[in-house]
Parts: C-alpha cells; structure tokens; sequence
C-alpha cells in the first residue's frame, strides 16, 4: 500500500488532471453501489452510468479494462464521500483535491490510472528516450 505522499507524487509526476481523478472516484463510488441490493432498473441505470464513462473524451483515457480493475469504494473512503457529498456541486473538487486520501484506502484507484493508455503511451515514451541517450 502506497503513502498519501506517494501517491500525491505518482499524481505530479503524471500530471494526472483533477477531472481524471473525481471520474475514478466517482466510478469506485458506483461500483460500490452496485454491490448492494437495488430493483433491477436502478441497477441497469448505474451500469449505463459506467458503460458512459467510457464513451466521449472520458473514453479516451478510461477503458473497459481499467473500470473492470476498479475495486468498489471501500468503507471508510465511502464515508468520505458522504461527507464531501455534502458539499453539494463542490463536492467533484474534493474528491479530486483528496485524491490520495481515497486510493491510500482502495489503492485499485492508481493501479487503474497506471493502466491508462496515456500513462502507457508515456512510459514507452521515457523508455525510448532512456533507450536512445544510452
């Protein structure tokens, strides 16, 4: 399990965006709530929630793949939320302002941006140039 500081460096270090960062809370906060019991048509409606994350711009970084490795929010980060829900329309800012916080307690949240196409594209990047100054 990473620190908060180490995560917050990974964040820098990849220029990860806050936009990027509340979308896989967000995600993490449906996949949780898709683990408790619910009529079938709020689950369909949280299903095409998520299948729509992957449509778009946010589809240009978020794949199939890296919302399947997303682990639902655990506990404590879900009370968390609830309490920046309380926020109201602030409450996207925080969960990308406290971004470590919640993948210090569901570490799936750095894994699944260590999968992203533009982290990939951007290691294979530094790996060449590693390559070629050698």
């Amino acid at each position: 399990m990473q620190s908060k500081e180490e995560i917050e460096r990974f964040l820098d270090n990849t220029a990860c965006c806050p936009g990027h960062r509340y979308t896989l809370v967000l995600a993490s906060l449906t996949k949780r709530m898709l683990t408790q019991e619910m009529p079938p048509e709020y689950r369909v409606q949280f299903l095409e929630h998520l299948d729509k994350m992957q449509q778009g711009q946010i589809g240009q970084w978020l794949t199939t793949e890296m919302i399947a490795a997303l682990e639902p929010m655990y506990d404590k980060a879900d009370e968390i939320a609830s309490e920046m829900r309380k926020l109201g329309t602030k409450a996207l800012d925080a969960y990308a302002k406290f971004f470590s916080t919640f993948a210090a307690l569901n570490p799936s949240l750095v894994a699944v941006l260590k999968m992203s196409p533009a982290y990939q594209n951007e290691r294979a990047r530094a790996d060449y140039r590693v390559g070629v100054d050698a």
